[in-house]
């Protein structure tokens, strides 16, 4: 499982029974032809990750939330090919939590995004 989120790479604090990605096929709006036949073009895809990430220490959650203050950033992930998009930050939750070691983070991440044919 991989999963990278501008320069910070996350993907050893995912908890892989959380991680979801989901990719669906978006069409244009189609004509008609002179048989009377609706046709439509794959014109890309939507794509929406969500992703629980546990055990995050301070650098990482620092690095995570710079990443996505603007609202969107760069993620590279896995589905099962690797991919590249920009994807927007539909959500994302954080929150501190006591271990054995000391205070770490817990992140909840979902994000989505369109990904154009060809591109």
């Amino acid at each position: 499982m991989y999963l990278k989120i501008g320069d910070t790479d996350v993907s050893g604090y995912i908890d892989e029974e959380s991680y979801t990605c989901r990719r669906e096929s978006v069409y244009s709006d189609g004509y008609t032809n002179i048989y009377g036949e609706q046709v439509r073009t794959r014109s890309g895809e939507r794509i929406e990750i969500e992703a629980d990430l546990t055990d995050v220490d301070d650098t990482a959650a620092r690095a995570v939330a710079a990443e996505l203050s603007g609202g969107s950033a760069e993620v590279v992930f896995m589905s099962p090919t690797r991919t590249t998009a920009v994807l927007q930050s539909d959500g994302t939750e954080m929150s501190i939590e006591r271990d054995r070691d000391g205070l770490v983070w817990r992140i909840r991440l979902r994000m989505s995004g369109y990904v154009r044919d060809g591109l």
